[in-house]
């Protein structure tokens, strides 16, 4: 994968996560911190494995986690949190 398709995939998991954290967290909060892709990191726990049954498997619901899902993806411009779901 080039370069200029990782940099994509990496800016769209970043809109996915900030539209995944508005349906959890209070609309009063999301306008308060206002939350933009550059500081999304912050705002998520930097966890991005989880230990169970002697694995180590990737946490769901992280960064991480939405790179992963939209790399199946072809067409990732029109892609919504709807389509990982």
């Amino acid at each position: 994968m080039n370069q200029r398709k990782s940099k994509q995939i990496r800016l769209k998991a970043k809109e996915i996560l900030i539209e995944w954290l508005a349906q959890h967290v209070p609309e009063e909060e999301m306008k308060k911190s206002n939350i933009t892709t550059k500081n999304i990191l912050k705002y998520i726990p930097p966890d991005t494995h989880v230990y169970a049954n002697r694995t180590l498997l990737l946490s769901a619901w992280s960064y991480k986690w939405f790179i992963k899902k939209i790399k199946k993806f072809k067409n990732i411009n029109n892609l919504k949190l709807k389509d990982i779901q």
